[in-house]
């Protein structure tokens, strides 16, 4: 440690006992993946967990959370929001190493990356997963992607003849479908406020047998009510094949994700992503979090538990990081769905629903009328962007003041 960063370590052990400096021989946990998952683990350990030494293997500079893609079709343009991890971590006595990993051997307990290899006594990934391709077809994936969007909807803001209809296709193997409900309220807000939606059908496709069921039946209901409300029909329990035949004027798929390879890993499942047992591990001392691994829900607040859980399964105090985030105690979740004019809150009283079997009769869910907040109950929130939280949340609240007459958050 630095002098610099010695002052730092005493300043916050001061503060908060539960961060001073730790011992050099010390048990090592090594993460991968410098993304909400892995920064968030890194700062679990840091403040509950004062007998490791935590390392965490970044090939970024900096933590990029980038703005939905959801918004940017509608010519909200946003910026990243980028948080330097030395500077960041460097208070909490994080380990910083920024290289690419080449393989793991489990075996051995050892990362080889391009700069060297690292002995782990505790390995996480938390490397992520990337949207599949869509081949010849007009999808949600890239920042390319939203343009081709936009460039798709333009003809939609003049009115025309016939009627028309844009189909929001959910992929069979799609495991997140948030995004692709969160598109059609927008879409069909976005529609109003070009004065040509009554001349177009929004249809939202899927396979699932209710929508957000993930969330219980609560949620799927609010939902169902909202869609119903707006117009947009929701076709479910077909399989993407079974809609083929449907007569639309534009089709927006919502694909599938696939975690990324990582040599030494075991194998992934039919899905593409790494199966894993309650505590995440894939094999011996092995444990993957994060958008990789097999759980259903990907999504920033997802991740942000699955960090905090294993934290506490690597023996974290959870007293040191269970401090109010947004309202939310930081064992619990919420996930947050933009309704445009209000927002969809799914709140898990126990945060463990997000393991199998999922769901039950203990999500609440309820619409409030305000914008929605993105990592709401994080620790990068809390902790990283204590300031200028509110800049992750800037698409949603600049596409209300883009469609909503008076720009404000209107509770209906």
């Amino acid at each position: 440690m630095t002098v610099e960063r010695d002052a730092v370590a005493m300043e916050l052990s001061a503060k908060h006992p539960e961060r001073a400096p730790r011992p050099t021989s010390m048990r090592s946990i090594v993460i991968v993946g410098a993304g909400v998952a892995g920064v968030e683990l890194a700062l679990a350990l840091a403040l509950g967990h004062p007998t490791a030494r935590v390392q965490l293997i970044a090939q970024s500079p900096s933590l990029v959370i980038r703005p939905d893609l959801i918004y940017a079709p509608f010519g909200i343009a946003k910026s990243a929001v980028e948080i330097p991890l030395q500077r960041a971590l460097a208070r909490f006595g994080v380990d910083l190493l920024f290289s690419h990993v080449e393989s793991i051997d489990a075996e051995a307990h050892t990362v080889t990356t391009v700069a060297g290899t690292l002995a782990y006594d505790t390995l996480v990934v938390a490397t992520g997963a990337d949207l599949t391709s869509t081949e010849h077809r007009l999808g949600l994936r890239t920042s390319t992607d939203a343009r081709l969007v936009k460039a798709a909807l333009a003809p939609f803001a003049e009115p025309a003849h016939k009627r028309r209809t844009i189909r929001i296709a959910i992929d069979d193997a799609c495991l997140w479908p948030g995004p692709a409900f969160e598109f059609s309220l927008l879409l069909d807000h976005w529609l109003v406020a070009q004065g040509t939606r009554d001349g177009i059908d929004v249809v939202v496709t899927s396979d699932e047998l209710e929508p957000l069921s993930l969330f219980g039946p609560m949620a799927a209901d609010l939902l169902h009510t909202r869609t119903e409300a707006r117009g947009i029909e929701l076709l479910s329990a077909r399989s993407s094949t079974a809609f083929d035949d449907l007569v639309t004027d534009l089709v927006i798929d919502f694909p599938q994700m696939m975690a990324r390879q990582l040599p030494g890993l075991p194998p992934r499942d039919l899905d593409g992503f790494y199966a894993v047992d309650t505590e995440f591990r894939v094999a011996p001392d092995v444990h993957v979090i994060g958008d990789g691994n097999a759980l259903l829900i990907k999504s920033g607040f997802a991740a942000a538990w699955q960090a905090r859980r294993l934290a506490e399964v690597l023996g974290a105090r959870p007293p040191a990081f269970t401090a109010l985030i947004d309202d939310v105690p930081a064992h619990q979740v919420s996930f947050e769905l933009d309704l445009v004019d209000a927002t969809l809150v799914a709140h898990l009283e126990a945060a463990s629903s997000l393991l199998p079997p999922y769901v039950g009769a203990h999500v609440e869910a309820s619409i409030v009328p305000r914008a929605p907040r993105k990592l709401a109950g994080s620790l990068v929130r809390e902790h990283l962007l204590a300031a200028g939280s509110g800049s992750l949340d800037a698409a949603a609240i600049e596409f209300r003041a883009l469609t909503l007459p008076t720009g404000q958050v209107r509770f209906a």
